[in-house]
């Protein structure tokens, strides 16, 4: 007869063989991106000229900032970049990544430690280190 339940450990433990080979391949995703033949990381400071159309005049705005985080599959993936104004005010902004109003990214600086975390939202807190 033998044990009950047998068949549902057994299926359970063949999943979780394939799990990590998924999990590094996710990881893997949400650390690097490719913008317009930029590669980009997260961790990167990146200036990004987006397109502003104010009725019938079109110009562009240079965004400098730390990339925070990389989310998303495909055409929706979007990327956060975060800046630090006048008076330590922070704008945090979500460009999507196929995004036509897009012009140019340009690599600032890259960090000076390899980026460990897929999303850095410890840099939001006003005591956190500099990377």
């Amino acid at each position: 007869m033998g044990i009950p339940g047998k068949n549902k450990i057994y299926s359970q433990l063949k999943s979780w063989t394939f799990c990590p080979s998924l999990l590094i391949i996710n990881l893997a995703m949400a650390l690097k991106a490719t913008i317009q033949n930029t590669s980009v990381n997260v961790g990167d400071t990146v200036q990004i000229s987006y397109l502003i159309k104010e009725q019938d005049k079109e110009r562009t705005q240079p965004f400098t900032g730390m990339i925070l985080g990389i989310r998303g599959r495909g055409t929706s993936k979007t990327f956060t970049v975060r800046k630090v104004g006048a008076d330590k005010v922070a704008v945090e902004r979500i460009f999507p990544l196929n995004s036509p109003w897009i012009k140019g990214i340009k690599v600032v600086r890259k960090p000076k430690k390899k980026t460990r975390r897929a999303k850095l939202t410890f840099l939001k807190n006003e005591k956190s280190r500099k990377i």
